[in-house]
C-alpha cells in the first residue's frame, strides 16, 4: 500500500496548510480587488444591439466609468433599466459581480424580457434647461440661457454619424418618432438618443431621462482589437 509521507510529518502538513491557506487568500483578495475596481473605476460592458452604430457595432466591448454621471453633450453613456423596478441592496451587489464577469450580458435580477428592463448605451444630447425639437430624425437643440437652436452635431463634443438602419428581422423594437415639436427639459433632465434612429429606444420613447437613471459615461472602446480607441 502506498504510504503519504504528510500523514507522518507534521511539519510538511503544517507547510501544505499554509500554502493552500495563501493561495486561498489571495485568490479571493485578488478576485475582491478586481471586482471593485471593474464596478467602482470602470467596468466592461457587452454591446448587444446595433442601436450605437457605426459608432459602437453589435459585439464590441467598451468601457464604462460609474462615477462619472456629468456627462456632456456627445458623451455616450450606460442607462440604466427605465421600467422602474428597484432592486435591494443585496441584489445589485450579486449583479454586480455576476454582470462583471459577464461583461455585463446577463445581470441575474436586473435581465428583463422587456425593452425597457435592460441597460443600454446612449448618447446625450441635450443637458438639463435646454430646449429641443426633432425634424427628419436630427435633433435641434438651444441651449440654457441662449436663444438659437443648433444641430446636434454643432453641440457635440466628439463627431460621430448617424444611421438610418432598419432593425434586424425578429427583434422586438419600437418604431421611434423622426419628428417632434419643442420641449424643454427640467434642472435634472438629459435627452439621450440612439446613433441608429431607426433601431434603438430612447428619450423619444421614454421621455428625458434623470441623472439617476446614469450608470456611467463609456470611456473606452477595447474590442475588437482594431477598433481600440477612446470615446
Amino acid at each position: 500500500m502506498r504510504q503519504n509521507i504528510y500523514d507522518y510529518d507534521y511539519e510538511l502538513r503544517r507547510a501544505r496548510s499554509k500554502r493552500i491557506m495563501t493561495v486561498t487568500v489571495t485568490s479571493v483578495l485578488v478576485i475582491l480587488l478586481l471586482t471593485l475596481f471593474f464596478n467602482l473605476v470602470m467596468f466592461p460592458v457587452l454591446v448587444k444591439s446595433d442601436s450605437m452604430s457605426t459608432e459602437l457595432e453589435r459585439n464590441s466591448v467598451v468601457f464604462v466609468m460609474p462615477l462619472d454621471r456629468n456627462p456632456s453633450r456627445g458623451d455616450i453613456i450606460l442607462v440604466d433599466r427605465r421600467d422602474g423596478l428597484e432592486l435591494s441592496w443585496w441584489q445589485n451587489a450579486i449583479d454586480a459581480v455576476v454582470g462583471f464577469f459577464s461583461l455585463q450580458q446577463y445581470r441575474p435580477f436586473a435581465h428583463s424580457p422587456n425593452v425597457t428592463g435592460n441597460s443600454c448605451l446612449r448618447r446625450v444630447l441635450a443637458l438639463p434647461g435646454d430646449s429641443v425639437y426633432m425634424k427628419d430624425y436630427i435633433l435641434y437643440v438651444k441651449p440654457a440661457g441662449q436663444t438659437h437652436f443648433l444641430t446636434e452635431f454643432e453641440l457635440a463634443r466628439t463627431p460621430y454619424q448617424l444611421s438610418l438602419s432598419a432593425p434586424r428581422s425578429g427583434t422586438d423594437v419600437l418604431a421611434p418618432v423622426g419628428s417632434f415639436d419643442e420641449i424643454t427639459l427640467s434642472s435634472d433632465q438629459y435627452f439621450v438618443l440612439a446613433d441608429n434612429r431607426m433601431s434603438g429606444t430612447d428619450s423619444r420613447v421614454w421621455g428625458p431621462m434623470i441623472e439617476k437613471g446614469i450608470r456611467g459615461r463609456a470611456v473606452l472602446e477595447a474590442f475588437p482589437f482594431n477598433k481600440f480607441s477612446s470615446l
